[in-house]
């Protein structure tokens, strides 16, 4: 497929319309994956979970499939087109969120959250190949920026409309409520978007061909590894943040869908927002090693927030604490997609985007939750509730591991010949 029209500074054509309609999907995509994190406690105290049936919910039952999957979805993708694959994945993990909300058991439940990770393997991926194919490099990471904004909104409108519902209907309609909208602008996507192909027009290449030169590439690799370690935080943070305030901290429901959502959905946000701008921003000047040096000042930041929100008796004084690595932990989500699309070819982004996701997912959303929760469960008969933010701030060690790692790449970028 031929490729669109572009300069270096200029976007292609449609590429606003494409961003706008990509950026709505994203918003549905969230909001599907994160409410069983925004809904921990009542859906815990229904069905009788435990932290670490939670944190797998959440974490590692939903990244495996998703990552796993993420990696043929995307080389389809590039074979045959991205509009064709992002519709069909939007249908697919619509349907089996809405599923979950007749769920009676664990093992139901699991069953429909890993229908959901399933299709949204066909999500993300693609979308950043086709972001790519619209913008060039020196718009790239604004653009992806602006995209990975609909978690941010999404999480904000899943915790007021969840913790809304919930109130009224209960966990189950809620879940049901906020599982359809996708599908709409899916097929608008389809109807209206031109598919961004390669520039090229010789097909993809193998499948397990594509996949050695990601690994043999060691800045791609590389760039996945941290950015799994940096994520690694964050995500349990979304995960488990909301819980640990109503539990331990004694939030009520009604702040969970006013001060929580208005404040996290607003730092997340930004945190995205920077991240992309400071990327494009400083790369003229400093070059590629900026994709790393900025995720690196987020991790650094983060540190101490961390372990002061863990700590702080009230909850309005934690959920404040929170928004700070929210915001910072969010800034390399931008930086370490634009260097991964601007280091594939351009054949080969979607399926080098679902193997960083990969990393990323399986590294940090697969095993973030659940390292939080294991911790949790193990120290909660001693330390009662308060278990789960001695688990939170655990996390601290991996930052320093990330921070390391952001470091490295950084050196290999700058010796990139």
């Amino acid at each position: 497929m031929a490729g669109l029209a572009m300069t270096d500074t200029n976007p292609a054509k449609g590429a606003r319309w494409a961003l706008t309609l990509l950026f709505l999907i994203y918003i549905c995509n969230n909001m599907d994956r994160h409410l069983i994190a925004i809904l921990a406690e009542p859906i815990r105290k229904d069905l009788a979970l435990s932290d670490t049936q939670l944190g797998l919910l959440s974490g590692l039952v939903f990244a495996l499939f998703y990552t796993i999957f993420g990696i043929p979805v995307g080389w389809l993708a590039d074979q045959f087109g991205r509009t064709r694959v992002i519709m069909i994945a939007c249908t697919i993990w619509s349907a089996c969120s809405a599923m979950g909300g007749w769920a009676a058991s664990f093992a139901q439940l699991a069953a429909a959250r890993i229908g959901v990770a399933i299709g949204e393997a066909g999500g993300s991926a693609p979308s950043y190949s086709l972001i790519s194919g619209y913008y060039p490099p020196a718009r790239r990471g604004a653009a992806l920026g602006i995209y990975h904004l609909g978690s941010p909104v999404a999480s904000l409108l899943v915790s007021v409309l969840g913790a809304w519902i919930t109130a009224h209907y209960g966990w189950r309609a809620a879940v049901i409520a906020v599982s359809c909208p996708g599908i709409a602008f899916a097929l608008l996507l389809l109807l209206t978007v031109r598919d961004a192909g390669p520039i090229e027009k010789a097909p993809a290449p193998p499948f397990f061909r594509s996949i050695r030169e990601f690994v043999a590439t060691p800045i791609l690799l590389f760039a996945g590894l941290a950015a799994g370690l940096s994520s690694f935080t964050g995500a349990a943070i979304a995960a488990w943040v909301p819980a640990f305030l109503m539990r331990a901290r004694e939030m009520p429901l009604s702040g969970l869908g006013s001060w929580y959502a208005v404040g996290n959905a607003a730092a997340f946000g930004f945190g995205l927002w920077v991240g992309g701008f400071l990327a494009d921003r400083l790369w003229p000047h400093h070059g590629e090693r900026v994709y790393a040096l900025v995720p690196c000042a987020g991790l650094v930041i983060a540190i101490p927030f961390v372990a002061g929100a863990a700590l702080a008796s009230d909850w309005h004084v934690s959920l404040l604490l929170w928004l700070i690595p929210t915001a910072s932990l969010g800034m390399f989500l931008a930086p370490a997609v634009t260097l991964v699309q601007n280091a594939a070819a351009p054949d080969r982004r979607a399926i080098s985007g679902a193997l960083f996701l990969l990393l990323n997912y399986l590294i940090g959303g697969g095993l973030g939750p659940v390292y939080v929760g294991r911790i949790s469960d193990w120290l909660k008969p001693v330390w009662g509730a308060d278990a789960l933010g001695i688990g939170l701030a655990a996390c601290v060690p991996v930052m320093l591991i990330a921070i390391a790692l952001q470091l490295r790449l950084s050196r290999m970028l700058k010796e990139k010949p």
